[in-house]
């Protein structure tokens, strides 16, 4: 890896963690409708995740259900290659609690790892890719 890439993450690992345990505290559960603003607040995050990570053109769409996030970057110059990147921000509902080890929406690190609500994970990944 890039020298100037590892030090910016080891500098930045704290800041990167803080904004990965905020967003894993979002409860964007789209199918219960009293999460409807925990959805509009997790819209929003996003919004401003890609303006801060230097996005240029972003914008939170209204639908007739729940807001689309869309972010481009096209600085990259004209014979760059194009990455499409997608995912999801909502979550499925964590019933039955119990069945937790922890708190379904308070990460949690166990053994060295990270963990929070199971489906979060994977819209993590797609955020960082």
């Amino acid at each position: 890896m890039d020298t100037s890439v590892t030090t910016y993450l080891q500098k930045n690992r704290e800041a990167h963690l803080q904004e990965l345990n905020d967003f894993l505290r979002l409860q964007s559960i789209s199918s219960i409708s009293e999460h409807k603003e925990d959805i509009r607040e997790t819209a929003n995050w996003l919004e401003k995740a890609f303006i801060r990570a230097g996005i240029e053109n972003v914008e939170v769409i209204e639908t007739a259900k729940h807001p689309v996030v869309y972010a481009d970057w096209l600085g990259a110059g004209k014979d760059a290659k194009t990455i499409l990147v997608y995912g999801h921000y909502d979550v499925q509902p964590v019933d039955p609690l119990h069945l937790w080890e922890t708190e379904p929406f308070e990460p949690t690190v166990r053994e060295g790892k990270l963990y929070a609500e199971v489906q979060r994970t994977i819209r993590v990944r797609r955020l960082c890719t």
